[in-house]
This record gives C-alpha cells, structure tokens and sequence, in this order.
C-alpha cells in the first residue's frame, strides 16, 4: 500500500498515476498569470495539482476521469501537500491501468457483511417487517447495495462501504435496544438497516472516483431512500399505518438537523437513537480515516478539520491498533 497522499514529503519527486477529479484555469490573485488547478486522486487520497506551462493546452486536453500519469514536485500550500506538474501525458493501452483501481477498496470482506445484514433481517421477529426488508433488498439492489459507498469524502468513502456503515449502525442500535427496554427493537433495527438505502442512487464512482449523481444532488440520498422504501410499502396491509409513519420518521429524520439534511428533527425513541448511532458510527470512521491518512508514529495532532472546527488528537498506538482493525 502507498503512503496516503497527506503524507508526501515537501520536495519530494511523485511519478504515478492519477485519475482527474477536477480541471479549472485560474489567474492569480494580481492576475498577471493563468494556471491550471486539477485535482487528482487515486484510492490513497486526493491532491491538487498545478500546471503553469501551456494552462490552457492542459485545459483542453484533460477532462474529468482521465487518467494521467504525472511527473511532479510536492510542495506545501496552507501547510498541506500539492503538486507542482512538470509533465504528463495521458494513460496508454499499454500502461495497464483501469478506473476502478483508484478506488478505494472495502476495509472488510463483503461476503462477511452480507452475512450479517441478512443475519439482521432474519432476526426481525415481526414478520410484515422482515417481509418488507426482503423485499427492498432484493437480489439485484443488494448487490448494487454492498458494492457502494458509505459517502463521498467524510465518512466509509469506499467500495463495500454502504454495507460495512449500514451493519455497523446496526449492530449499535442492537445493543441500545438491549439497554433501553422502551425501544421497539424491530423497528429500530428495521429503520437501521433502510436508513441509507438512497445513496444507492444518490452516489455514482464509474469515473475513478466517488461523485453524486444528478438525483443526489437535486434530490439527496434521506428523500431517494425514502422514495424508494415507500414503493415496497404501498399495499402492504399487514403493516399497520402508525407503524409505517414511524418506519418513514426513522428515515426522515435520522440526520438529526434541519441543518444537516433532515426534513423533520428525530421526534420517537428510535428516531433518537438511530440517528446518535448514525452519527457515532460515521465519526469514528472519519477519525480513523482521519488518523490513517495524516498520522505518523511521531505525530500527534490533525489538521484542522473544518467540518467539525476542531483539531484531532492521535495517542500514542493508535495507527498500529488501527492497522490490525482494518
């Protein structure tokens, strides 16, 4: 495995190859001169890079989801690595290289979490809802299902991610049902497993990276999920309506804010604790992503993460115990 790419040293000379996330000509600031600012990626990480010979021939050569091979200088801007391109030349035949090898790879084995997802789905005592569970996750959605992604950027950004996050946030409403005897088990469990089913269709990676979708972007993955649950409801007698609105409540409001995405603010038990297990479950990834791409044995400290406005500290063996969880 290559180092991540937050870890490359300044004045370091990178040949590799990339895919092209991003292809913007700008001026600098007294704009006397044009470059190119590309962001580049492979299943490391992402990078910007910056072309100052020939920005415009750059610019109309690359587009996104080329793939490039790069020969350039790392340097420090705003205490963060990026590339200085000297040359490149777009990927041959002969290279041998393919989109989906700058994407990120499962932490875990699939075939280990469809086990447990359906091992869920069967303990679901109340039968209309494990009916209804059976019938989302057919055969050819789960497959779609296990393959995508957990999110783009913050939180399980890799293949077979959807899975590992769905059956994680699954696992830790199991053990608040056990401790909170009020809770509906199988309804939580239930809402657990449908609550992101939407970035199904909300995410697309058929371009060497995770992007949205034009529905996820104009619509989002809470109401695409919540679209497509409400398909397998329809006609279903046996589940009674109170039930279905809470069902639906869980998917609505499990990103807790207005805010954050949610149409409604978690109102029921279940909607609280699904959503505290959502949060849980995709910060601790975002740490230990985090940890892993920025972390050195000698390191204690992050970057400044902007979405939490705050910095993250790294004790002493983290990256080591991390390393055997992964």
């Amino acid at each position: 495995m290559k180092a991540p790419l937050k870890q490359l040293p300044a004045g370091k000379t990178v040949v590799d190859f990339f895919v092209v996330r991003k292809v913007e000509l700008r001026h600098t600031c007294d704009g006397d001169a044009e470059y190119l600012h590309l962001e580049l990626g492979n299943r490391e990480g992402r990078i910007f890079g910056t072309l100052w010979d020939e920005p415009q021939s750059g610019a109309k050569a690359l587009k996104v989801g080329d793939i490039v091979k790069v020969q350039a200088r790392v340097s420090l801007y705003n205490n963060r690595p990026s590339l200085m391109i000297e040359r490149y030349r777009k990927a041959r035949p002969e290279d041998n290289v393919s989109l989906d090898q700058f994407l990120p790879p499962p932490n875990k084995s699939v075939a280990d979490l469809e086990k447990q997802f359906f091992g869920y789905v069967d303990s679901v005592e109340t039968a209309s809802l494990r009916g209804l569970l059976q019938d989302v996750f057919c055969r050819e959605f789960f497959l779609a299902f296990s393959k995508a992604p957990g999110g783009r950027l913050w939180h399980h950004a890799r293949l077979g991610g959807l899975i590992e996050h769905t059956v994680s946030v699954a696992a830790i409403c199991e053990q608040l049902a056990g401790h909170f005897s009020a809770v509906q088990r199988d309804l939580l469990i239930a809402g657990a497993l449908l609550h992101d089913v939407g970035k199904v269709e909300a995410y697309r990676f058929d371009r060497g990276f995770f992007e949205y979708t034009d529905s996820g972007r104009l619509i989002g993955h809470i109401a695409l999920g919540m679209e497509r649950v409400q398909h397998y409801l329809r006609g279903r007698e046996e589940i009674p309506e109170a039930v279905q609105q809470q069902l639906a409540h869980l998917i609505l409001s499990h990103h807790g804010e207005l805010s954050r995405g949610s149409p409604v603010v978690p109102m029921t038990l279940e909607a609280f604790l699904l959503h505290y297990a959502d949060q849980l479950d995709a910060m601790v990834d975002a740490y230990l992503r985090i940890a892993a791409a920025e972390g050195a044995p000698e390191k204690r400290w992050s970057q400044f993460v902007r979405l939490l406005d705050r910095y993250f500290y790294f004790p002493p063996g983290l990256l080591e115990e991390d390393e055997e969880i992964t």
